[in-house]
C-alpha cells in the first residue's frame, strides 16, 4: 500500500503532467525571462498565407481573375466592370485586397481593408512611398483599424502605425478613401459591425 502522503504527491505530480495549462504557464515564464516572447512579438512567425496574401505582386489578383472569377462566372455571371467589383479582407486579406486592386485597377476598384497587415509585407510597407510617387489610380478604399492592433506600442512590426501611414499617404495623394479607428485588438469585431456602412459608402454612386 502506498502511504497517504506519497500518494498525494504522486497525484499532484500526475495532475501537473496532464494539465497543459500549467506547462504553458511555466513555458511562458521561461520565455519572458529569456526575452523570447518580446522577440516573437516584434518578428511574427512566417506562414504560407504571408506569401500568398502579403506579397506585393499581382499573383493574388491573377488567381482571383483566372481561377476564382472564371469558375464563379460559369455558375452565376458577374458584371465585367471594374467599378462594380470590390474586394474585402481582414488582416493579411486586407492588405492583400489593397494590393490586388493596386496591381489590377482594370479589374477591381473598390476595397474594404480591415485591421490590415501592412506591417508584415515582405520588404516593408510600400504604400507610403508608392502613393506619393505614382499617379493616382481609380480606387476607392475603406480602411478600418483598431487602437490596440498588433505591436501598437512597438517600434517595429506595428500594425496600427502602418495602417495610419497608409491612410495618411492616401489622404496626401487625394484618394477617395475613408479611415475608421476603433477600440479593440486584432479582431474582426469592429469591422463586422462597420461592414454594411462600408458597402454603402463604396457603392454610394
Amino acid at each position: 500500500m502506498v502511504p497517504r502522503s506519497r500518494g498525494r504527491r504522486a497525484g499532484r505530480h500526475r495532475a501537473r503532467q496532464s494539465d497543459p495549462g500549467r506547462r504553458h504557464t511555466a513555458d511562458d515564464r521561461r520565455l519572458r525571462r529569456s526575452g523570447s516572447v518580446h522577440r516573437s512579438r516584434r518578428q511574427p512567425e512566417r506562414k504560407n498565407r504571408n506569401f500568398e496574401y502579403d506579397a506585393f505582386d499581382d499573383r493574388y489578383a491573377t488567381f482571383l481573375l483566372d481561377e476564382v472569377l472564371r469558375r464563379v462566372d460559369e455558375i452565376a455571371p458577374t458584371i465585367d466592370d471594374p467599378a462594380s467589383r470590390g474586394l474585402c479582407g481582414g488582416s493579411s486579406g486586407g492588405n492583400g485586397s489593397v494590393t490586388a486592386a493596386w496591381h489590377r485597377p482594370d479589374a477591381f476598384r473598390k476595397v474594404i481593408a480591415l485591421v490590415s497587415s501592412f506591417a508584415q509585407i515582405p520588404g516593408g510597407n510600400p504604400y507610403p512611398r508608392l502613393l506619393a510617387t505614382t499617379p493616382r489610380k481609380p480606387l476607392r478604399i475603406f480602411l478600418q483599424e483598431s487602437h490596440r492592433d498588433l505591436g501598437w506600442d512597438e517600434a517595429e512590426y506595428n500594425w496600427l502605425a502602418e495602417n495610419l501611414r497608409t491612410a495618411a499617404a492616401l489622404a496626401e495623394a487625394a484618394y477617395d478613401f475613408r479611415l475608421v479607428l476603433g477600440e479593440g485588438a486584432h479582431t474582426g469585431n469592429h469591422g463586422g459591425v462597420l461592414l454594411p456602412d462600408a458597402l454603402r459608402w463604396l457603392w454610394r454612386d
